[in-house]
């Protein structure tokens, strides 16, 4: 299943990917969870169903524009 899955770094900065991951949050949540530590020490804040794209308010004030880029493909594939 495609989850959009939403990130918080040390720092506070937002960022997400799309995952495809175990149906259910239950199985998915520790999968994208570990992948999240493993690729900058992010936190997952929030798992989302299919792909979606997502803007930040840091995106708004600074840019890029949160929707000027193409959505994204799911780039990660977890078991």
């Amino acid at each position: 299943m495609v989850y959009t899955a939403i990130f918080q770094d040390d720092e506070g900065r937002f960022t997400y990917d799309i995952y495809d991951a175990p149906h259910g949050f239950s199985r998915a949540w520790p999968s994208i969870q570990e992948d999240g530590q493993k690729n900058g020490n992010r936190r997952l804040i929030a798992l989302v169903p299919g792909n979606h794209q997502v803007g930040f308010h840091h995106n708004l004030t600074v840019g890029p524009g949160p929707f000027s880029q193409a959505r994204r493909a799911a780039a990660w594939s977890i078991s």
